[in-house]
């Protein structure tokens, strides 16, 4: 038996818990297979395939509920970031007389915060193990103080200046050749939407910077995202292309069969894209994390293929890629067109919708937890096999 243990808390994303399809667990059934109780921490979720023990029970009653059901079954404790309760629970449970395997590698919440910085992020992928893709990565350098910035960017080179703890496309600022940001236009990167740090210092004060070369236009450049499962055998969980509402802001994802079909220096796009996400799992496996991470690329008009941003945390597409997983398919991206945007809900208790509920070909596919359950504003995915089912959808939906 596996106990999986995650405690919400001791991650870095804002978003945990807070998601529509209540499938961020099914990576963990994938990864290890066979019985699994999942100890949570926060919001619960679905319960479907998981028997769940929550933690916020009493202790006595949480560690007679353990002894219960290890009993004469050999036990791994799996744990993703550093916990001392998971520490205590496999204490308690060894004096019981449980057998209790090897847990994995600790992560600190610390070193997760780090990474997910833009600084630490650029560090991690600078690693010397994962060599091999840092021909895909833009020239970039940490910024201490901003005083240092007009000997930086009088170089004749286009760069973006991002805010080392800003998230979903905020804190971003453009820099072109022979142009220096005004003070304003800094001080607007440090107001905008900032990351959690709980009160850290040093590294993740948010008067640091990480100057990038811009790579490409950022007018026609695609942007890619990608999900990756980090465990002992990783996997690709998504690709798609992010729907821009600026030049730098997210508004949802898309997806065309021949997306990303064309190759470049190195080989069809698609493929690249896994097999570079691949390797960097596999080398934060090895540093010892366990859950989700993201890769952010950009394609420009001539085929040339960058790797410019990790986030170390489920990503704001991942609930849409595990509902596509589950409905269509790991494969669904061989056959099927998709279109997804931020803020865009349906009456799903309207009538007019059933008819255009997803037949197996095409149609509306709810993001919301509980189809059974009529939501005044749900959020969707529209699927078709071909390009005019799609638009199709998309007029009827006014999308």
């Amino acid at each position: 038996m596996k106990i999986i243990f995650y405690n919400f808390a001791d991650t870095f994303s804002s978003n945990i818990g807070n998601h529509s399809c209540g499938d961020w667990y099914k990576p963990f059934v994938w990864a290890t297979g066979g019985d699994l109780i999942l100890l949570y921490s926060g919001v619960p979720p679905t319960r479907a395939g998981a028997k769940i023990i929550d933690p916020q029970i009493p202790e006595k009653r949480l560690l007679a509920e353990l002894l219960r059901v290890t009993e004469s079954r050999e036990t791994e404790l799996l744990y993703f970031v550093y916990s001392e309760t998971v520490q205590t629970l496999a204490h308690k449970l060894r004096a019981h007389g449980r057998r209790i395997g090897h847990p994995l590698p600790l992560v600190t919440p610390g070193q997760i915060r780090y990474w997910n910085s833009k600084i630490g992020g650029r560090q991690l992928l600078q690693r010397q193990d994962i060599s091999a893709i840092h021909a895909l990565l833009p020239t970039a350098t940490p910024v201490f103080n901003r005083d240092h910035l007009p000997d930086l960017v009088n170089n004749g080179t286009t760069w973006l200046l991002k805010s080392n703890l800003a998230a979903g496309g905020a804190g971003i600022l453009r820099i072109d050749p022979g142009s220096m940001p005004a003070t304003q236009d800094i001080d607007a990167l440090l107001a905008a939407r900032q990351v959690r740090t709980k009160g850290k210092k040093g590294v993740f004060s948010t008067n640091h910077f990480l100057l990038e070369e811009c790579i490409g236009d950022t007018r026609t450049n695609r942007s890619i995202t990608a999900d990756f499962w980090v465990g002992r055998e990783s996997t690709c969980v998504g690709v798609a292309l992010a729907k821009m509402a600026e030049a730098f802001h997210p508004a949802g994802i898309q997806w065309q069969p021949d997306a990303l079909a064309s190759a470049g220096e190195y080989g069809n796009h698609r493929e690249a894209v896994v097999r570079v996400g691949l390797m960097v799992s596999h080398c934060l496996y090895e540093l010892g994390y366990r859950g989700y991470c993201n890769l952010d690329f950009v394609l420009t008009r001539t085929e040339q293929l960058a790797l410019c941003e990790i986030n170390v945390r489920r990503s704001a597409p991942l609930d849409q890629f595990l509902v596509l997983n589950a409905t269509l398919g790991d494969d669904w991206r061989d056959g099927f067109h998709m279109d997804f945007t931020e803020g865009r809900y349906l009456d799903r208790s309207d009538p007019q919708w059933q008819e255009y509920l997803f037949d197996g070909n095409q149609g509306i596919i709810w993001l919301t937890e509980h189809p059974a359950v009529p939501v005044a504003a749900s959020p969707y995915l529209l699927v078709g096999r071909t390009a005019a089912a799609l638009a199709t959808l998309r007029q009827v939906t006014r999308l």
